[in-house]
């Protein structure tokens, strides 16, 4: 995740629109700001987690984007 982060920032891989991230309380969400405060609420939820990671010949796609993922391999 950390290397991930490092490529795409924190922001792309925490999946801010599904339920666990609306279930957790309000002092949690803002409370992730930056890499590591992402990083820790990402170990402790892996549901925020966006997925699916692809990678293919270097091109790294995060989440379902329509039409995106079905180009790959």
């Amino acid at each position: 995740l950390a290397s991930l982060m490092g490529e795409r920032g924190w922001q792309a891989l925490v999946n801010r629109n599904g339920p666990t991230w609306r279930k957790l309380p309000e002092e949690r969400k803002t409370s992730v700001t930056d890499p590591a405060s992402a990083l820790a609420a990402m170990q402790e939820n892996a549901s925020i987690i966006r997925r699916p990671i692809l990678e293919e010949d270097g091109r790294l796609v995060l989440g379902r984007r329509r039409g995106v993922v079905a180009t790959l391999g």
